[in-house]
C-alpha cells in the first residue's frame, strides 16, 4: 500500500529504503535507484520527522520542522530563517537522492529542487 502525505503543500511518498544509524547520524540506502545517502545529526533529525508523519498519515511543513529544530537544539528565534534554509536544503537532498518524491511521479526518482 502505497501512503501519501504533504510535506509543505506537496504530496509525496517515501521510497522503498534501507537504513542504519550510525551514532547521531544515519546512512540510507534508496533500493530503487540505489543512491546512498549520509545524514548527519540534523539531517537524521528531519528524516525522522518525515518519516514519523508519514507513517501516522500526518501533514508536515519545513516550517514546522524548523520549529521544533528550533526547540529542540536550544536555538534562538533569530535564527529562524538559516534554520529554515537548511532545512530546505536537507530535504531537496531527500529528493535528489530519490528517497522522498512526489506522489505522481515515478518511485525513487523524484526531484522537486524547483519547490524548494
Amino acid at each position: 500500500m502505497v501512503k501519501n502525505m504533504k510535506l509543505s503543500s506537496i504530496e509525496i511518498c517515501i521510497s522503498s529504503h534501507s537504513c542504519q544509524r550510525v551514532n547521531d547520524e544515519m546512512v540510507i540506502v534508496n533500493e530503487i535507484n540505489k543512491k546512498v545517502i549520509l545524514l548527519n545529526k540534523v539531517s537524521t533529525f528531519i528524516w525522522d520527522m518525515i518519516v514519523d508523519s508519514y507513517q501516522k498519515d500526518q501533514d508536515i511543513s519545513d516550517h514546522d520542522i524548523t520549529s521544533v529544530i528550533i526547540e529542540k537544539f536550544s536555538l534562538t528565534q533569530d535564527m529562524y530563517k538559516q534554520v529554515l534554509a537548511d532545512v530546505k536544503e536537507a530535504i531537496e537532498s531527500l529528493y535528489k537522492a530519490g528517497l522522498i518524491y512526489e506522489s505522481n511521479s515515478k518511485q525513487g526518482e523524484g526531484d522537486l529542487s524547483k519547490a524548494y
